[in-house]
């Protein structure tokens, strides 16, 4: 489960204070497909990041199972990124240097798993995204809708059980955004648990909860 309690988060500039977020409190069961919607500037990807310990807040707490990791040490918040948290993102951020295999197999070899031990897991992955033709190809030889799905198996290697998608259908036309829809919800039902920052209101059938947002609160 994570609960937020009391977040806030400030960006300031030129001595001005510019509040992002206002007072969140929330709770995420595990198991939960959790969509964030809002429009532009609402919040909903500063919160997911916070979530996912790649932004820290100004003020409040992050739990996770009861487990307080809103000041964790970096080495111990870099763990959890590793391996309790899979990121997809709308911009994919495949290293075009990388074949899909080795985009694939990056969070496996940053936990120090032994290379046929990444490589089999990732061509299971691979297999499941329907990518197992494509694994020696580069970033700049797939189409969007094919990057993707790279970036979600990338983001499934090291089996986390939480899923943070920030508007991964937002580059994709509809037809490549079902697809996508699909593998996220497939790996609800088997477990996982996500949250998913959309502005798409064709996107809510896949949640279990939505959740508004709006000038920084939950509305």
């Amino acid at each position: 489960m994570i609960e937020l309690k009391d977040i806030c988060k400030s960006y300031y500039g030129q001595g001005i204070e510019n509040k992002v977020l206002r007072h969140i409190d929330f709770k995420i069961e595990a198991g939960e497909f959790v969509m964030l919607y809002g429009e532009s500037g609402s919040g909903k990807t500063t919160l997911l990041n916070i979530i996912g310990l790649l932004d820290p807040c100004t003020s409040g707490q992050i739990l996770l199972d009861g487990k307080n990791i809103t000041n964790l040490a970096g080495d111990e918040q870099a763990k959890l990124r590793n391996q309790t948290f899979g990121y997809v993102f709308q911009s994919f951020y495949l290293i075009p240097e990388l074949n899909v295999m080795e985009n694939v197999c990056l969070p496996a070899g940053y936990a120090g798993k032994k290379k046929k031990e990444m490589a089999r897991r990732a061509d299971t992955l691979l297999q499941e995204v329907g990518l197992a033709d494509k694994k020696k190809l580069r970033p700049s030889q797939l189409s969007g809708g094919e990057k993707q799905r790279v970036a979600i198996a990338r983001a499934l290697m090291n089996d986390p059980d939480i899923i943070l998608a920030d508007e991964p259908t937002g580059n994709l036309d509809s037809g490549n955004s079902g697809k996508i829809m699909t593998l996220l919800k497939k790996q609800h039902l088997q477990g996982k648990t996500i949250v998913m920052v959309t502005h798409d209101p064709e996107m809510d059938r896949y949640a279990t909860r939505k959740i508004r947002m709006a000038d920084g609160v939950l509305v």
